[in-house]
């Protein structure tokens, strides 16, 4: 596993699989178990690097970022601003004297993965709540044959430093004037945060232009169609029943909306300026993400060109006119390649976060456009 430098924290890169035996290889690598300390016998320091370090014994452990955010939720303190701003000593005293930490005599887990020669906390879990490593996982969807069914194929499958997420696609076809689609569903399972597990609809959706150009995606649909709560005490027999046995037995509830989708891409050729503002806003913000940011200007001029170029069109409308008359004119606009450019901009598509964030963005942008452009009568 290989890491990238966030503040005082680590972010770790994670990876992307074609296949589950090169996802469970790359887990071997990194994993390495779990700890258990009391809360009040975590003690925090800064290396000459200036990284943010928990003693063990005698051994220094890193943190992730998202490891970090579980103890400021635990200490009541900003993340954000911990892991960035305050001086050293500062910093330090807002963690190792804090009142909820000097406190708190419950014991934790502390789940550790590696990096080089060091040891890094990846998240903290509560005693009760139980930890599932990435490669016992999936090790046990292999041996129950989750990755041979002929009824639900695996598309890919995201590790990253936040959850593991398993996209599987149905082979049947789905064709319709203009568009064609494979239902699928992906489930996303959180190894070292307090996440519940969630299986939503997923989609590779295709469409094709009135002149016969082809533009195909992918998305996930916001809609929960199972979840296991991780505070509950079927947690781990819940996820690993979800993991094991559902195929997308369910997926039709998510048929309609997804008919909607289609003809949606198909036909809409132009929104209301006020969309367009909030899919632009959308578009910039799948790009940044624990300490990776992309200057909004070149998003802006490669994923959604026709914001400048209406603005520059219509300057002196825009000065002049109400905000309710400007957001209510009229822009050219074709969802397929907007998608296109979202997907393709930059090579961005190999990163495991905006791999996850791309296809989750464009499932909720297409429910805020359905929602906008009004309802379709099938």
């Amino acid at each position: 596993m290989e890491y990238y430098r966030h503040g005082r924290t680590l972010v770790p890169m994670g990876g992307v699989f074609d296949d589950a035996d090169s996802a469970i290889q790359f887990a071997a690598e990194f994993e390495t178990g779990v700890r258990t300390e009391q809360v009040k016998s975590l003690q925090f320091t800064v290396n000459e690097d200036g990284y943010l370090n928990i003693f063990i014994g005698e051994e220094p452990f890193f943190l992730t970022y998202p490891a970090l955010k579980d103890v400021c939720r635990m200490l009541k303190l900003p993340a954000s601003f911990i892991n960035k701003f305050p001086p050293s000593g500062l910093m330090l005293e807002n963690l190792n004297q804090n009142p909820y930490k000097k406190e708190d005599a419950h014991t934790i887990k502390l789940i550790t993965w590696k990096w080089e020669e060091n040891q890094v906390i990846a998240g903290f879990l509560p005693m009760e709540v139980p930890h599932i490593p990435i490669g016992e996982y999936l090790t046990t969807l292999k041996d129950e044959g989750v990755f041979n069914r002929d009824d639900a194929k695996l598309d890919s499958i995201v590790v990253n430093g936040e959850e593991v997420v398993l996209y599987f696609l149905l082979p049947e076809e789905m064709a319709q004037e203009g568009f064609s689609f494979n239902a699928g569903y992906s489930l996303h399972y959180c190894p070292a945060q307090t996440n519940d597990t969630v299986i939503y609809p997923f989609y590779h959706m295709a469409v094709t232009t009135q002149t016969g150009e082809l533009f195909d995606f992918d998305f996930e649909s916001a809609k929960k169609l199972h979840i296991a709560k991780r505070k509950k005490k079927d947690f781990e027999q819940v996820t690993m029943e979800l993991s094991t046995q559902y195929a997308g037995e369910d997926l039709g509830v998510d048929f309609e909306n997804n008919l909607k989708r289609g003809i949606t891409a198909r036909r809409l050729s132009s929104l209301k300026f006020a969309l367009l503002k909030t899919l632009k806003s959308r578009a910039t913000s799948i790009y940044s993400y624990n300490g990776i940011k992309v200057e909004t200007g070149a998003i802006v001029e490669e994923v959604v060109p026709e914001f400048k170029q209406f603005v520059q069109s219509h300057r002196e409308q825009l000065k002049t006119k109400e905000n309710y008359e400007t957001n209510s004119m009229a822009v050219d606009f074709y969802l397929p390649l907007f998608y296109n450019r979202i997907f393709t901009f930059r090579s961005s598509s190999e990163n495991p976060y905006f791999f996850v964030r791309y296809r989750r963005s464009i499932g909720k942008m297409f429910d805020k456009i359905l929602e906008e452009t009004g309802d379709i009568i099938l």
